[in-house]
């Protein structure tokens, strides 16, 4: 393999790690400031997040045909080099991010048991005009 070949190949590696970086920083960004649960603020996230996967894809398969032409000694001190600023900055923002949408659906979460409590104490104090009402019928035989 030549040298420019292998040189081509970690920078398409590293650019890649560029791009997961960036994919990471637009999600953040999207969940950073959301007031709350959202359906399409989600698919956006959803949308970054299957970009991120294939980015995830191609540096695995960048990096397992580097660690076969130059060897995983090199290959690690490339990553230490260039490459591990990136791959930290991804994972804390992928991090964030997770933290956000979790506090998100509790926060969903919350609202709708709410609901459900005061849907419980509505019923309570409403009597039989509330039309949630379930019939109930019993067997005499029994």
């Amino acid at each position: 393999m030549a040298q420019s070949e292998t040189e081509a190949r970690m920078e398409a590696w590293k650019r890649a790690y560029e791009q997961l970086n960036d994919c990471s920083m637009q999600q953040f960004m999207l969940v950073k400031d959301a007031a709350g649960y959202d359906e399409q603020l989600l698919s956006q996230v959803e949308r970054l997040s299957a970009q991120k996967t294939e980015l995830q894809r191609e540096i695995e398969r960048i990096q397992d045909l580097l660690e076969r032409e130059v060897g995983a000694d090199r290959v690690k001190d490339f990553f230490q080099r260039h490459i591990r600023d990136l791959a930290e900055s991804a994972r804390l923002l992928t991090f964030e991010t997770a933290r956000k949408i979790e506090l998100m659906m509790l926060s969903k979460g919350s609202e709708l048991g709410g609901m459900k409590a005061r849907r419980k104490a509505f019923q309570a104090y409403s009597g039989m005009d509330y039309d949630d009402q379930v019939a109930m019928y019993f067997d005499e035989k029994k």
